[in-house]
């Protein structure tokens, strides 16, 4: 049976999709990762590809399955218990340390 997600997590993913986010950027990206690895239970599935390997070619696609990334990383902060480090975290991120579905529109940052 699937937990239903906390207000708490569907108001942050909502958040992450203001302004075409995709994801955070590398350092930022891999600080979400040492967050949810505080759960022992941590699942072997988001374990893989830590890094969102992405620039500014990279295709709408491969955006696309780092968001679904993100998602799932907060799926799992907030079955765990660490959706409130999980938000206080991702909002404290500038925008110009996300990955974007139209960079061209934030090279500005």
């Amino acid at each position: 049976m699937t937990k239903v997600l906390s207000d708490k997590a569907k108001a942050l993913l909502e958040f992450c999709l203001i302004n075409e986010r995709v994801c955070p950027k590398r350092d930022y990206w891999n600080y979400l990762w040492v967050i949810n690895a505080k759960a022992k239970t941590f699942d072997s599935v988001l374990n893989q590809n830590k890094n969102p390997l992405l620039n500014e070619k990279s295709s709408e696609q491969e955006k696309l399955q780092r968001s679904i990334r993100l998602r799932k990383y907060i799926e799992f902060a907030d079955k765990n218990n660490l959706i409130n480090e999980m938000d206080q975290f991702i909002r404290s991120i500038p925008e110009d340390k996300w990955h974007h579905f139209y960079e061209e529109q934030f090279k500005d940052y």
